[in-house]
């Protein structure tokens, strides 16, 4: 294959709307696909919109005749319809598929097993399979944690102004902000052939417990009061997490069960060999990092 043009955008959450602009800059013609004529307000110019029914082939395929390549950033409900996708997108004559599967550990083998990957695992298993038999080519792209879900409970809980740490705090967990995903992606689609069919592996910067604790006190008022909780057994307390998220199954189990992962030091959270330079993306410097973390935290 030599370039793509045409790319379809598939969702335009908070994702997709990072993504959207990455693509726009980089000289595609891009198109949106949504389910409702209300995701189409408010698009750069020159981008078009479509109306697509996901649960229908039909209507998959005749949306993504005469496009090049599929950058989805559909959420949850809809991974499993990426199959379905994939499908429409070998008859419709699609070039590559970049599926939404950008999580810091779903490509790591030893997690394949975690509940909340099983859906993105089999997405995975079907590419392989179908670019195996020479029918569309793919990409994944692994980012780490999104840098702006720092601000969320990921790795400290800002409520109740409580942090954990793992190990004795030796694991490393990699970032990238959304824009930074939506550039590396642009970039990958730029590059096709040092990208075909394999995982593409970026971060801006990794960052300790610690370290982003240490940030979130220098940022935060100053009269906040902040508690450590020290877990020096990953293994037991992994397990127990895992224990809870398969009697529960809720957000609240799957989010402590994925902190868990992330900080354990157990599984691949911190890139230690990134891809990096084939996207032309620079990892930021600590007073970079520092500064998104100044964002988040005010």
């Amino acid at each position: 294959m030599s370039t793509v043009e045409n790319i379809v955008l598939l969702s335009k959450g908070l994702l997709g709307s990072n993504v959207l602009p990455a693509l726009v800059d980089a000289g595609f013609k891009v198109t949106i696909l949504g389910r409702s004529e209300n995701n189409k307000h408010g698009l750069p110019a020159g981008v078009k919109f479509g109306v697509v029914d996901y649960n229908s082939i039909d209507s998959l395929e005749a949306a993504l005749r005469g496009q090049d390549a599929i950058v989805s950033t559909v959420g949850m409900e809809v991974i499993p319809g990426q199959k379905l996708i994939t499908d429409a997108a070998i008859k419709a004559g699609i070039k590559r598929f970049i599926p939404s599967d950008f999580g810091a550990l779903t490509t790591d083998p030893n997690a394949s097993h975690f509940p909340h990957h099983l859906g993105m695992i089999d997405i995975q298993k079907y590419l392989h399979a179908k670019a195996d038999a020479g029918l569309i080519e793919y990409t994944i792209l692994s980012i780490g944690a999104f840098t702006e879900f720092l601000g969320s409970d990921l790795l400290i809980d800002w409520q109740h102004k409580c942090a954990e740490i793992w190990g004795g705090d030796r694991a490393l967990v990699s970032t990238t902000s959304l824009a930074a995903t939506g550039e590396a992606l642009a970039s990958a689609l730029r590059n096709l052939e040092a990208t075909k069919n394999r995982n593409v592996f970026v971060h801006e910067y990794a960052v300790s417990q610690e370290q982003y604790l240490d940030m979130a006190k220098k940022y935060a008022k100053p009269e906040t009061k902040w508690s450590v909780v020290n877990i020096e057994d990953a293994e037991t307390e992994l397990n127990r997490r895992a224990g809870v998220l398969r009697e529960q199954g809720d957000m609240a189990s799957i989010f402590s069960f994925i902190k868990g992962t992330l900080l354990s030091g157990k599984y691949s959270s911190h890139y230690r060999h990134t891809d990096n330079s084939l996207v032309g993306l620079e990892e930021l410097n600590e007073p970079g990092f520092k500064a998104k973390v100044a964002n988040l935290c005010s």
